[in-house]
């Protein structure tokens, strides 16, 4: 059972908030004309490790993936179901449908599925929510943009900026809501959310723009099984810690592009991990099997460390090495499974045309059988 929100209707979600005209999540009525702008998504790769953020900012790592397609068609449909929902009051989950109906060929039945549980509960929702708290929203235009953004000024101009699926008051005006739509298949725990860059970021920039503000609570929506996670709540001190977060973020970001550039071969590559490999490779079980620059990472790929000399090391470049050689194996399969047909060399193999067939077999290695007279 989805829970409902509940706001008052004579809630005035910015009264209080004077954003002075500007759009949600500027920082102070004066943003730094000049500033480059730096996504959110982008950044919290340079959190994970600066060297992923690294690899993915100057295309050395693809990161688009089936999954991240789908994610953002059910993205697209909620934010656009919104839109109209409020500009034109049309029915929500209709809208929603109506748009899953027309979405990426390749991704559409992975989407359907990602929304179909919890499309009629979140058009209640929307319905329920008064026009005027709604304060912004992803695809909002004018002053319900979704957009968040806050400038650092050091050492150079830079606008850090994020996109909130919806936001909306409740019924203390010093307090914000924001529910997040997740359409894949983990599901986030509050202390998942707490540690979210995302989240952390989110309410930095909100307090930023909001001095009157006391409490931006978050609550993640999974809509593949409909569940909403109870309320996390961020205070002023929380997006303090977050804003040291991001400047740290933002100095690893500028130190590793300092020290390899855009385009370094692939000695100058090996030579700053093996001088600063600490400082720019953040190796870790977890992270690497997820980083699309896990198969090419120096870690993955280096000379082995001495194991009594730097144990830490050994280990974590191992981690990296594990990963890698699981995104190999998982490509092969991939290239098995598209092209139809096992890759069979001279005294290897890849596939599921082994010499013993099983039942429902995953693709591996084998050694392929040789006719006779060959």
């Amino acid at each position: 059972m989805i829970e409902q929100f509940h706001t008052t209707g004579s809630t005035e979600p910015s009264r209080g908030w004077d954003r002075g005209g500007e759009p949600v999540g500027w920082a102070g009525a004066h943003p730094h004309p000049h500033a480059r702008r730096l996504h959110r998504h982008l950044l919290e790769r340079f959190a994970e490790c600066p060297f992923q953020g690294w690899a993915v900012q100057t295309g050395r790592a693809a990161h688009d993936s089936p999954k991240a397609a789908s994610g953002l068609q059910v993205h697209r449909a909620i934010a656009r179901a919104i839109r109209a929902h409020l500009e034109d009051g049309a029915d929500p989950a209709r809208c929603m449908a109506r748009l899953l109906a027309s979405a990426r060929p390749d991704v559409q039945a992975d989407a359907a599925a990602g929304l179909r549980r919890s499309i009629h509960a979140i058009g209640r929702f929307l319905q329920s929510l008064p026009a005027d708290a709604v304060i912004a929203h992803r695809g909002g235009i004018g002053a319900r943009s979704g957009l968040l953004a806050r400038d650092l000024r050091a050492p150079a101009p830079l606008r850090i900026v994020s996109a909130v699926d919806l936001l909306h008051a409740g019924p203390d005006p010093r307090e914000v809501h924001e529910i997040d739509f997740r359409s894949g298949q983990s599901l986030l725990t509050a202390s998942d959310v707490r540690a979210s860059l995302k989240f952390r970021l989110h309410a930095w920039c909100l307090f930023g723009a909001w001095p009157n503000l006391t409490a931006h609570h978050v609550r993640i929506w999974h809509t593949r099984t409909n569940a909403l996670t109870p309320p996390v709540t961020f205070a002023p001190h929380d997006a303090a810690l977050a804003g040291a977060a991001v400047a740290t973020t933002v100095r690893a970001r500028r130190d590793i592009f300092a020290a390899l550039g855009h385009t370094p071969d692939d000695q100058a590559l090996a030579r700053v991990h093996a001088e600063r490999a600490r400082d720019f490779w953040w190796p870790d079980p977890g992270k690497c099997a997820a980083c699309p620059a896990c198969v090419g990472c120096p870690a993955a790929h280096g000379p082995a460390r001495d194991l009594a000399a730097d144990p830490e090391g050994f280990l974590r470049d191992t981690a990296a090495l594990q990963a890698a050689l699981g995104q190999r194996i998982e490509l092969l399969r991939q290239t098995v499974r598209r092209t139809g047909g096992d890759l069979v060399f001279d005294g290897i193999a890849f596939g599921v045309c082994r010499p013993r067939p099983a039942v429902n077999p995953v693709a591996g290695f084998y050694e392929p059988v040789v006719a006779e007279g060959e």
